[in-house]
């Protein structure tokens, strides 16, 4: 009897760690089981994808894959939870999608409706100019001169922490500057 038909025998060396029987299993079963996915999901390359992903999962949990008494229906069941799972995953990433695609939208037209681009640029300008002079000088030098953090910090003599801290300090002073004209705004 060769190594192929004793499929026990193939699953204990596997728990060992032998590639080869891991192989002999793979395959046997990664056709069978890619068109069992493909039959679910309609999608060639995904079920392919699933079944690999199966078989990893197989090389990782395989000390004690010589305790599965039936490793064909085992697979199959594996596989099916899995384009459930695949399932479930594209349920909540499109719900997600829709509440975010709502959400921007009434954002943005709210948002367009309170304040047009020249008020922004102005509000912007002056929370710049309110700022402590050494921010102030940072941020102009970062935004408006395109200035990285670094020659910045070697140009004041600072650290380019201290750089990172000013502008990110002076990014939060703007929006906070813009929240409070949205909310004056009727």
């Amino acid at each position: 009897m060769s190594k192929e038909d004793n499929e026990n025998s193939l699953l204990k060396e596997l728990s060992c760690g032998d590639v080869e029987s891991f192989n002999i299993l793979y395959r046997k079963y990664m056709p069978k089981l890619s068109c069992f996915a493909y039959q679910l999901l309609k999608d060639r390359q995904k079920a392919e994808d699933i079944v690999h992903d199966i078989f990893v999962k197989i090389w990782e949990k395989r000390a004690n894959i010589y305790k599965v008494s039936n490793f064909n229906n085992y697979l199959f069941q594996m596989t099916k939870f899995a384009v459930y799972d695949y399932f479930d995953h594209q349920i909540l990433e499109d719900q997600y999608s829709i509440t975010l695609n709502k959400n921007e939208g009434s954002c943005s037209c709210d948002f367009e409706e309170k304040i047009d681009t020249d008020e922004l640029y102005h509000l912007i300008s002056i929370s710049i100019e309110n700022m402590a002079p050494q921010r102030k000088k940072i941020f102009k030098m970062s935004r408006y001169s395109g200035m990285s953090n670094k020659k910045i910090a070697e140009s004041l003599g600072l650290s380019v922490k201290t750089i990172e801290n000013h502008i990110g300090q002076a990014l939060k002073d703007i929006r906070k500057a813009i929240v409070n004209m949205m909310l004056f705004i009727p």
